[in-house]
């Protein structure tokens, strides 16, 4: 991926974050019923699905058909049978990562989308919605040999590195 491309991926998801998913996550809904149901698991314990993942679910594929038609959604919560994906452009989606810390009260979850291409990540979008409100740079994004970046406030970004 070029850094063009990239730059403007970046926008588009850093905006559709923002705009849709982190208002599903700040909306009020603690406290009040979210309809979390528990999904079986083949080998292991029940995993709880609410409302909420339904939610940002469906934002998240309404804003990938608009922008990249042809690419298919695998969602995290997915069927059998989902992967690998059937087309050369495919978006995998966990719409509220950590859905037992968030109806338990802890802050410590988000959503996370990345971008396949011909059966490799070509990007990757992260939001942690307790650091975006409290610091306002709780957006990370990376991208096939551009590198990992955290976005601040209104689209500053920050360059990450590993320092040993």
């Amino acid at each position: 991926m070029n850094g063009e491309t990239f730059e403007r991926y970046a926008e588009k998801f850093t905006t559709f974050l923002l705009s849709e998913v982190l208002p599903i996550f700040t909306g009020g809904f603690f406290g009040r019923s979210v309809g979390v149901t528990e999904k079986p698991r083949e080998g292991m314990e029940a995993e709880l699905v609410s409302g909420v993942d339904a939610k940002i679910r469906a934002s998240f594929k309404e804003f990938l058909f608009l922008r990249f038609p042809r690419c298919e959604f695998v969602g995290e919560e997915g069927k059998k049978g989902c992967w690998p994906p059937k087309t050369n452009l495919a978006a995998i989606v966990d719409p509220w990562d950590g859905t037992h810390n968030g109806l338990a009260g802890l802050p410590t979850y988000g959503s996370q989308c990345a971008l396949i291409e011909n059966g490799e990540v070509v990007m990757s979008a992260i939001l942690l919605v307790a650091q975006q409100i409290m610091t306002q740079d709780g957006i990370y994004v990376t991208g096939q040999g551009q590198g990992a970046w955290r976005i601040h406030g209104e689209g500053e970004h920050k360059h990450l590195s590993i320092e040993k």
